[in-house]
């Protein structure tokens, strides 16, 4: 399973505001790090997740809790491009591979 920095920050912070996203520029330099916020995002939210950042050291390895959440979060994503995929094929007339795709889904 792949677990990098920015995967793991992603989910911490997804825990306590509304965000698109997270980037990590220089990964020793946290003044190029940056969360994308949703427009609904409390100010309240926002301090909060400026703490995680703040906090968050890259070398450190994940807690057996945030592997847990980083696994689930990285298995929906490919659940969702694998489904995208199937769809794809659709509608490009491929209904025997895009059945197999959407059967392995389940």
């Amino acid at each position: 399973m792949r677990n990098t920095a920015a995967e793991r920050l992603d989910v911490a912070v997804k825990a306590v505001a509304p965000i698109y996203g997270v980037s990590i520029g220089l990964m020793e330099d946290k003044k190029t790090w940056e969360i994308q916020f949703t427009p609904e995002a409390t100010e309240q939210q926002r301090a909060n997740a400026a703490a995680i950042l703040a906090a968050f050291d890259p070398a450190e390895p994940p807690s057996p809790a945030e592997a847990v959440a980083n696994g689930g979060a990285l298995i929906e994503r490919q659940r969702a491009e694998r489904k995208a995929h199937a769809l794809s094929l659709l509608a490009q007339g491929k209904t025997e591979e895009a059945m197999k795709e959407l059967l392995e889904l389940i």
